[in-house]
């Protein structure tokens, strides 16, 4: 007779395992089926102007702007897709347009960049403002530290000749000849984007089980200090930095509303996470869009913690008057 060993059955293990992969397929269904609503009509929308020509028409316009940053004028409907609807909108959006632009591995490191720093603002924005920040202020903090992160790179990285070969994209862009062939390609696509969602939300669930991102949360905390993210904010800040503004900004709502936090370490909270969140999933996105680590990692993060320091010391020397009337919120306007 096999002896009875007290404690966990051994069946108990498997039964844990099928309950998490339960999980993390409704959560990526739940996650896809968001994303294709906003997607498919953008996707859809980018075809249609492509094939009356607005973007070649457009370009010249939109150029002066890209000019800037170092980027062909036709990228500009890309970080406007990205903008208005998320990394995986303007991701599309560019494979719209794999045919009419050529890239170096340079270029797609500034554009990933611009697409991180300002990205699904339509939503985004709206949680920010719940969390006590003025839309305004947060507006052309994205936007402009988007701009100013592409300057500084496209200046740099020509300056010393780095990442000045072609592209070499995980998700190559490409364009299809007809309505037909682009909806077989299309089709992959999205068969990509469920792929890389469950990928990403499988990965996340087993850092949390194995307790790595609370590792991952203490070892942040003490560099928030010095960028005015006092102690009580650091734990959601942390979250919003590691899996995204959404998660971050919520729990920043539900203090905010209870009284329990500052309008001075809200709007610092908000404005770091604005510039630089979801490290984890949305890095991912723009490393296999052949965005360089360099930039996309460590360049990018090191200016949001600059920008961030220099915003805490004029924000520090705000009367109340002036920061709720220019960043912050008065809770009675909440809503």
């Amino acid at each position: 007779m096999i002896e009875k060993v007290p404690g966990r059955k051994a069946g108990d293990f498997f039964s844990l395992v099928r309950r998490e992969f339960y999980t993390v397929i409704a959560r990526a269904t739940r996650v896809c089926w968001m994303l294709f609503k906003i997607m498919v009509p953008v996707s859809i929308g980018v075809k249609v102007l492509k094939e009356i020509g607005f973007l070649t028409w457009a370009a010249p316009y939109f150029s002066p702007v890209m000019g800037i940053v170092g980027l062909p004028g036709e990228l500009a409907i890309v970080w406007v897709s990205t903008m208005l609807t998320g990394l995986y909108g303007g991701i599309l959006a560019l494979a719209q347009l794999g045919d009419q632009v050529s890239l170096t591995t340079a270029q797609a490191t500034v554009l990933t960049c611009m697409m991180l720093s300002a990205h699904a603002m339509i939503v985004e924005l709206r949680i920010c403002r719940l969390a006590g920040v003025r839309i305004g202020y947060l507006i052309a903090l994205r936007m402009g530290f988007a701009l100013g992160v592409g300057v500084v790179m496209s200046h740099l990285f020509s300056a010393l000749g780095w990442f000045q070969s072609p592209v070499n994209m995980v998700w190559p862009l490409h364009s299809s000849v007809g309505w037909r062939a682009w909806a077989i390609d299309e089709s992959f696509q999205y068969v990509k984007i469920i792929g890389v969602v469950t990928g990403l939300i499988a990965l996340l669930r087993t850092l949390e089980v194995m307790g790595l991102t609370d590792r991952l949360n203490q070892g942040l905390r003490p560099f928030l200090r010095p960028l005015g993210i006092g102690e009580s904010m650091a734990p959601m800040v942390v979250v919003g930095l590691t899996l995204g503004l959404a998660y971050g900004g919520g729990l920043i709502i539900e203090e905010a509303r209870k009284g329990h936090v500052q309008p001075q370490d809200v709007v610092m909270a908000i404005s770091m996470m604005c510039m630089c969140h979801s490290l984890i999933e949305d890095t991912i996105l723009m490393l296999m869009l052949g965005g360089h680590p360099m930039g996309v990692i460590w360049i990018r993060i090191g200016l949001a913690l600059i920008v961030t320091w220099a915003l805490y010391q004029w924000v520090r020397r705000m009367s109340s008057t002036m920061l709720y009337r220019f960043l912050a919120v008065n809770h009675l306007e909440k809503g």
